[in-house]
């Protein structure tokens, strides 16, 4: 296969079906996505069509003692669904990450938001705090909050929703 033209997100035939005390319950079926590398995807529908469920599955953020995920997900050429927990843990945050719709749900609110960020940045990439302070301004300044390093030290609630977001 031609590397280049290969997507970096490739979904095909994607099923995630829930086991509840009422039953087998299917709450996505046959799903199939191409993201390329540099693009951007939204999901869209109407509430309860399986965004949601759709994005967690490709992450693997579902509890896997009551969830069902069928298909294929390919990131970067690596089957997800297939690798064990902790191979997941190392690309999670790292490699591939997940935008939610309403960030306060996802900031704590009681770490500033640069050292979320650069949390991530320590345990995934093993940076010193001064190298991951660094990566974090010069990643939240690339994704377009002005005076990164203002807002590096700023906590979730002194932030607009859109920047959140973008945190």
């Amino acid at each position: 296969m031609n590397q280049a033209a290969d997507p970096l997100l490739r979904v095909r035939d994607l099923s995630v079906h829930f086991h509840t005390p009422l039953g087998r319950l299917r709450a996505v079926a046959g799903v199939n996505l191409d993201l390329p590398a540099g693009k951007t995807l939204g999901l869209v529908g109407e509430s309860g069509c399986g965004k949601t469920v759709t994005s967690l599955s490709i992450m693997r953020l579902l509890p896997p003692q009551t969830t069902e995920i069928d298909g294929e997900v390919f990131f970067a050429g690596e089957n997800l669904l297939a690798l064990g927990s902790e191979d997941m843990r190392h690309i999670r945050g790292n490699r591939i990450g997940m935008v939610f719709q309403e960030p306060m749900t996802s900031l704590n609110p009681v770490f500033t938001v640069g050292e979320q960020v650069a949390e991530v940045l320590r345990q995934h990439r093993q940076l010193s705090h001064r190298e991951a302070r660094s990566q974090a301004i010069s990643a939240l300044s690339r994704v377009g909050l002005a005076d990164a390093a203002r807002r590096f030290d700023q906590y979730p609630h002194e932030l607009s929703g859109g920047l959140r977001q973008r945190v």
